[in-house]
């Protein structure tokens, strides 16, 4: 008996000691033991009521404050509790918080936030990855931007729009194969896409080859045969090239669409002035002063052909005709001045100037201080340049020429007998010689 006691003695502590244990333990309240039936019933009832609110918005386009954050309510209700990730519904959850945003500013980031939640749970997602990219893109975040637009088209390759704005965040970094490379993959998929074939052509003119702009043109005259304006870039750029016979083709390629078309008649013109054929020139420059008579422009390039031709008194006369359109004309001035240079330069060509040479040079700088005098700003620096040149190469009168031929004012050698003394540019010698009195 003497050793009962003691055992029910401890044997008491060891019940009490794990009696107070049990008592002591921290109790945990884990809400309500949902089940996955009970679970997925909240999500569909909160899920219904989000996008009954949604797509009344969404029809009619307004976005009320108190129905958007009605809508929003019941998202954040049920989407917590999609732990399997069954419901992608975070466009339509960033489109509220967009709207939203219009009236409350400090709410603008969380459509961002919206659409980084949803790439989380849904990193397969392209669409979340595109307005991704479009929002980094418009914060000029490139490298996040290009990320999620690569992302994008890497989940759905067929679509266009989710590597065309690559194309504009290569552009911008100057990142030039990359930016060729994208468009070119963008024109694999959709080849007439119009926007992205000029941003290839200008970024192949810009940065690449001659040849490599030459070949986007005509792979693009493939889909537009009858694009007149690619006719014409084409052989703009043969021009730039010094490739007039290839850039004659293309014109011509261009005229039998519309032989009345008057940028395609001008470059036929200039083409034709570079291969030396200046009849060429003059019939194509006067197949526009048909529908534009008053065309300074191309009055004064047929009088350049003429000049070219050794006709002067022709060239002189449509001078005139740009001036009769375009009264005090510093271009025009300026073409009549190398007229009267060409004229003398023919005549005094490997021998010593005549007076009468001398007399023609000295009108021409009459008229290219005229020149220098008007408004256009190209022809006043250009005719500055060629007075200049005249007063420094003392083929103007000099005293001594005028001394001994003092009543001489007009040219008299037989091959200036088309200038008329009465014409007022005549009177530029008598203005220069006054000063040797």
């Amino acid at each position: 008996m003497k050793y009962i006691f003691p055992l029910l003695f401890i044997a008491l502590l060891i019940g009490c000691a794990a009696q107070y244990d049990y008592y002591e333990e921290e109790v945990v309240d884990s809400g309500p033991q949902w089940t996955e039936a009970q679970i997925d019933s909240i999500i569909r009832f909160n899920r219904m009521f989000f996008f009954d609110y949604y797509r009344q918005m969404d029809r009619t386009n307004q976005f009320d404050v108190e129905r958007t954050r009605t809508s929003l309510s019941y998202f954040w209700e049920y989407i917590p509790l999609d732990n399997i990730n069954k419901y992608n519904d975070f466009p339509q959850a960033a489109r509220c918080y967009i709207e939203l945003s219009k009236n409350y500013p400090e709410l603008a980031d969380s459509a961002r936030i919206i659409y980084e939640m949803g790439v989380e749970r849904f990193p397969g997602s392209d669409y979340l990855h595109n307005a991704l990219g479009i929002i980094y893109k418009n914060r000029n975040d490139y490298k996040k931007a290009e990320m999620h637009f690569l992302a994008a088209s890497k989940i759905d390759s067929s679509k266009t729009e989710y590597i065309i704005p690559l194309t504009e965040i290569y552009q911008q970094q100057q990142e030039w194969q990359k930016a060729k490379d994208v468009c070119e993959k963008v024109l694999a998929i959709d080849p007439a896409n119009s926007t992205i074939r000029d941003r290839l052509e200008t970024i192949l003119r810009d940065h690449f080859s001659p040849e490599e702009f030459i070949a986007s043109l005509k792979a693009k005259l493939e889909l537009e045969p009858d694009n007149i304006g690619i006719w014409l870039q084409l052989a703009r750029q043969y021009m730039n090239m010094v490739n007039n016979d290839e850039a004659l083709q293309a014109v011509n390629s261009a005229l039998k669409i519309n032989d009345k078309n008057i940028d395609a008649l001008t470059m036929l013109g200039v083409i034709k002035e570079n291969l030396s054929d200046y009849k060429g020139a003059i019939d194509a420059y006067k197949k526009i002063l048909d529908s534009e008579p008053k065309n300074v422009r191309i009055l004064l390039d047929i009088s350049n052909a003429y000049k070219n031709l050794n006709d002067y008194s022709t060239a002189r006369s449509y001078v005139m005709k740009a001036l009769d359109a375009s009264p005090g004309n510093g271009s025009a001035y300026l073409r009549l001045g190398e007229i009267y240079i060409s004229a003398a330069d023919e005549s005094s060509n490997n021998k010593q100037a005549t007076y009468s040479d001398k007399l023609v040079f000295t009108m021409a700088y009459g008229l290219f201080k005229k020149a220098a005098e008007s408004n256009d700003y190209d022809a006043r620096e250009n005719a500055q340049r060629k007075m200049d040149y005249l007063a420094n190469n003392q083929i103007l009168p000099q005293k001594s020429d005028w001394f001994m031929r003092q009543n001489q004012l007009t040219p008299n050698q037989d091959n200036y007998k088309w200038i008329d003394e009465n014409w007022s540019e005549v009177k530029f010698i008598k203005t220069f010689v006054e000063q040797y009195k």
